[in-house]
């Protein structure tokens, strides 16, 4: 190898097998041996299983291909992202040993000596650490052998989920016994408090049920779902621990719309939302802040009997609370039926979002606007929530409101009918702002189908700005790709050059047609249409 250069010696292949042994490097706390045609790169662990030290093991085959052995446990590379090939240099050398140095073991799962068979193949050993200090486990016979690069664990995931197995085992108990195991509950823990007690008969309850068959208190639930709102994850880490059994999170979603629905503010619904930000740490004082976000949805046209509590009520009827219904009545006449519902959404500064209530209504008027925040804003008031903005779209109805709201001196800003001293900004949503330019700019420069007349054209300095520049654009970028070139604005696609009714209503496809890769790419569709413009004229001259 003489006079080949550091870099050159680090990237070199050798061209025997044996030449690897000069390009591992490992360190004082493993050991390199060779036999059957094969590198082992051993590194011990400060585990022992039955008094034989865990040891980590790197094989090299002659082929490039390797592997890692854990305890006589062949490790899946590829379930962890590693590469199983490597090649024949002093840095993919120096990568394995980082590798091993790196992968940690799975310990096991502790238990106690002769515990209960499990479902699975498994068996049991003693594990011993640095300071002699030994445990009773139990392994799978399908374990793993190491741990993801994520998991806060010591046990791999085959070896956490075993299940022990039900032995049908008769618990005799004395006759003073034979009771309602509640009340052993209640004599056994006579000084806890009745949130506990629950807890600790659902635990028992849980224990003695199927796992699809279980039934849980109502306290249990609310508890378990507010726990769920706030951090999902968290409440899978606690559930997946096995210290407590607990409903599922699939469970707990069906659970979260029991409230009995009606069209109005319910309070019912405002009190779950202010526990529900009781319960949060540490809430700043303008984390009860925020604004309120409407919107409408449209809804088929139908009406439906519902029977609850003994009475039955029919649902389908405009409902927009009891002085909007008043003003409908004495301007329609008759009750019509709801095509749309209006729906309201509390969004914290803090991040905290809560539905407020629904309306039924059809094409919701500025008047009925008015009703409908100003009550939401009311009841949010009594319950310490204060209302800095609402947002909403730009149809007619809503800027509507806002003129009525607002004055000609201080646009978008009107007074909080709750508090008179303070403001409320009224702000349109940039989405639908975004939307209703991409729909101007289809609409920029195309005859009327009726008339045969261009009815609108979009200028910007002293130039028409039509849709058929951003046809043409994405044409010349994928042209450049068939020709062996890279698109400029890959997401574009047939939907955003040509949105149907369902995708115009879509806030992606509207945002990457006008967002800077767009612009980068009529930039550059532009140079390149004067570059050919200058050849041309260059060639006819």
């Amino acid at each position: 190898m003489e006079g080949i250069s550091e870099i050159d010696k680090e990237n070199a292949e050798p061209t025997e097998a044996a030449d690897l042994e000069t390009f591992i490097t490992a360190p004082r706390n493993m050991s390199v041996n060779k036999a059957d045609n094969k590198f082992r790169i051993s590194m011990p662990t400060r585990w022992k299983i039955d008094g034989i030290t865990i040891t980590k093991t790197a094989v090299l085959e002659k082929d490039g291909r390797w592997g890692i052995n854990i305890h006589g446990v062949d490790v899946n590379l590829a379930k962890l992202g590693i590469d199983s090939m490597f090649g024949k240099t002093k840095r993919d050398m120096d990568n394995i040993t980082t590798i091993l140095s790196a992968i940690n073991v799975c310990r096991g799962r502790q238990c106690e000596e002769n515990e209960p068979h499990y479902n699975e193949k498994t068996s049991q050993h003693l594990l011993t650490g640095e300071e002699d200090v030994t445990q009773h486990i139990v392994k799978s016979a399908y374990c793993k052998g190491a741990l993801g690069w994520l998991s806060r664990g010591t046990t791999c995931m085959t070896c956490r989920t075993m299940t022990r197995m039900k032995i049908n085992a008769e618990i005799v108990l004395e006759e003073n016994d034979h009771e309602e195991m509640s009340a052993i509950l209640e004599k056994v823990f006579a000084d806890a408090k009745p949130e506990m007690k629950v807890l600790l008969k659902s635990q028992l309850d849980a224990l003695k049920s199927p796992l699809h068959g279980r039934r849980w208190p109502r306290e249990v639930i609310s508890t378990a779902l507010s726990l769920w709102l706030r951090s999902p994850g968290g409440y899978d880490e606690l559930k997946a621990s096995d210290m407590i059994i607990l409903p599922s999170g699939r469970q707990l979603q069906r659970y979260k719309n029991t409230i009995f629905q009606t069209p109005g503010v319910n309070r019912t619904q405002i009190q779950w939302m202010y526990k529900a930000a009781k319960s949060v740490p540490n809430l700043p004082d303008f984390g009860w802040s925020g604004g309120i976000i409407h919107d409408e949805v449209s809804i088929q046209e139908d009406l439906v009997i519902s029977k609850r509590d003994g009475k039955v009520r029919i649902l389908g009827f405009i409902d927009t609370g009891e002085e909007g219904n008043l003003l409908r009545k004495w301007r329609d006449k008759d009750n019509q039926l709801a095509s749309e519902v209006i729906q309201l959404i509390f969004q914290g500064h803090t991040g905290f979002r809560f539905p407020l209530c629904h309306f039924p209504v059809d094409s919701v008027k500025a008047s009925e606007l008015y009703i409908i925040i100003n009550s939401a804003i009311a009841t949010l008031q009594d319950y310490g929530f204060h209302v800095d903005y609402v947002m909403q779209d730009g149809g007619q109805e809503n800027r509507s409101y806002t003129n009525v709201v607002t004055s000609a001196s201080k646009r978008f800003l009107a007074t909080n009918v709750v508090a008179a001293n303070k403001k409320i900004a009224i702000c349109q949503d940039p989405m639908h702002n975004q939307k209703k330019m991409r729909n101007n700019c289809i609409k920029s420069g195309v005859p009327s189908k009726k008339t045969g007349k261009i009815s609108r054209t979009i200028r910007l300095h002293d130039k028409d700005v039509v849709w058929a520049h951003w046809v043409s654009a994405a044409a010349w970028d994928k042209k450049r790709e068939e020709n062996g070139g890279r698109r400029i604005h890959y997401k574009l696609t047939k939907a955003h050059l040509e949105p149907s009714q369902s995708e115009k209503m879509r806030n992606a496809l509207a945002e990457e047609a006008l967002n800077s890769d767009m612009l980068y790419l009529m930039q550059s569709y532009q140079v390149n249409s004067i570059y050919i413009y200058f050849i041309f004229a260059d060639q006819c001259q």
